[in-house]
């Protein structure tokens, strides 16, 4: 249903349809004939039925500008050009309004199913003004729509940088269902291959989650598709900090100031802060989000701030900080080792164990006190029971952590595949859990 602005000027090339389909009659009756032979209707006063205005003075403060503000509550029409229209009929199709003048009718199709983004509900997080109207202009002309809001039609959230509301509200749905989170890399090869790409191969959650720990060379350029300001208006604080091998304190100090500033955050003495980065938990209840050197590492390497659930199963340990010294003091006489786990969760059980003070061991001898077991059917497993070792699951040693006390090994003799493929975090309730926490369990990382 179009409305035609009786009132712009129709004569120039270019903006008039009907001079540029070959017709000398540049009236006003023409244009409406012309639209009504290609199956429109044309009403002669702009009303809540109205789905396009037709004119060539938008965007100049004109009448139309204004009509459009006082309506777009009841009646959100498009904005068109004569030139737009000619494409239409010229091509015998109706092309996304946002088509800019001279585009090529080829890139589009009769059927609009066919248009490489039909179905795409866009919205985007953490591009400026400009870049976002460039984005949107995209997305339309390929058939897409978009969304200022991330509402339940949206199924693309198209992301700058990973972090901000939008991503935190994102990162935790399922990856295989929309909203799918993705880079403007994912639009752009899109485009460019003339094909919408599969959102899974462009997901920053493959290599988050995964439990291999190593990343491939397509999840390496997915990550740095994103924005590295990740610290952006973050403000650090900086307290002790581990130092391992040839390190010297000012060294580490120096280095983990740098990392922060180069993703955009600030290092400050005082005042109110972000975080404070600590290796050492002297006061699990102070004033601060206390995160380790670990932790801005990792959110450099993968740059994000925001963690799904499922990457914090493992990597999360090694966020919080913890006393700086062993559990039931020196001289631990725990001898340690294990076996069925691989990539990042065998990673985090090797530091944890070596952080707790116990002896860590890649082999098994008749010395070692505990074997932490995935699951019954190893070599290892079998020699623990024949040699009267105590064969636990990995939440013996979590929950050790967490309370800063060794737990009685008769509640972790389950495999330890099977609470992992359940989901079980630690051998106590919630409430327990928090009552007794040393060490932030993972699950109750929240940050400011």
């Amino acid at each position: 249903v179009f409305f035609v602005d009786t009132s712009m000027g129709l004569e120039g090339e270019g903006h008039s349809m009907s001079q540029a389909l070959g017709s000398e009659d540049d009236s006003l009756h023409q244009h409406r004939i012309l639209l009504r032979e290609h199956g429109a209707r044309v009403v002669d006063n702009f009303n809540a039925s109205c789905t396009h205005v037709l004119t060539n003075r938008a965007g100049e403060n004109s009448d139309v500008d204004n009509m459009m503000m006082s309506t777009s509550d009841f009646c959100p029409a498009k904005v068109v050009s004569p030139a737009w229209a000619q494409a239409c009929i010229r091509a015998g199709i109706r092309i996304p309004e946002t088509a800019h003048d001279g585009i090529s009718p080829a890139v589009f199709s009769a059927d609009s199913d066919r248009h490489i983004l039909s179905g795409v509900v866009a919205c985007l997080s953490g591009f400026d003004a400009e870049e976002r109207a460039n984005i949107t202009e995209k997305v339309q002309r390929h058939g897409g729509e978009m969304r200022c809001e991330l509402t339940d039609k949206v199924t693309h959230l198209i992301a700058h940088t990973l972090r901000g509301a939008k991503v935190r509200r994102v990162i935790n749905c399922p990856r295989e269902t929309p909203p799918h989170l993705v880079p403007l890399l994912w639009l752009e090869r899109s485009i460019a291959d003339g094909r919408k790409e599969a959102e899974t191969g462009y997901d920053p959650r493959r290599g988050l989650c995964a439990s291999s720990g190593t990343s491939g060379d397509d999840v390496r350029a997915v990550v740095e598709s994103f924005g590295p300001q990740i610290f952006a208006g973050m403000r650090f604080t900086l307290g002790e900090l581990r130092v391992e091998g040839d390190g010297t304190v000012d060294s580490v100090l120096a280095g983990m100031a740098q990392e922060i500033r180069e993703m955009g955050g600030e290092i400050c003495e005082e005042g109110e802060v972000s975080f404070r980065i600590d290796d050492f938990n002297r006061d699990p209840a102070g004033a601060f989000a206390v995160r380790t050197c670990f932790w801005v590492r990792e959110c450099c390497r993968w740059r994000t701030v925001e963690w799904p659930t499922e990457a914090l199963d493992w990597r999360g340990w090694l966020f919080s900080p913890m006393p700086q010294h062993p559990i039931a003091g020196d001289g631990c006489p725990y001898k340690i080792t294990l076996t069925g786990y691989a990539g990042v969760p065998r990673e985090v059980i090797k530091t944890l164990v070596n952080l707790t003070g116990a002896q860590q061991t890649n082999t098994m001898s008749k010395e070692n006190t505990h074997l932490i077991s995935a699951r019954p059917d190893t070599a290892k497993h079998r020699a623990a029971l024949n040699w009267n070792i105590a064969a636990v699951n990995h939440l013996w040693l979590t929950d050790s952590v967490m309370t800063w006390e060794w737990q009685p090994i008769e509640n972790y003799t389950a495999s330890g595949e099977d609470e992992i493929k359940h989901r079980n975090w630690s051998a106590f309730d919630g409430r327990t859990r928090r009552s007794k926490t040393v060490v932030t369990h993972p699950l109750d990382l929240a940050d400011p």
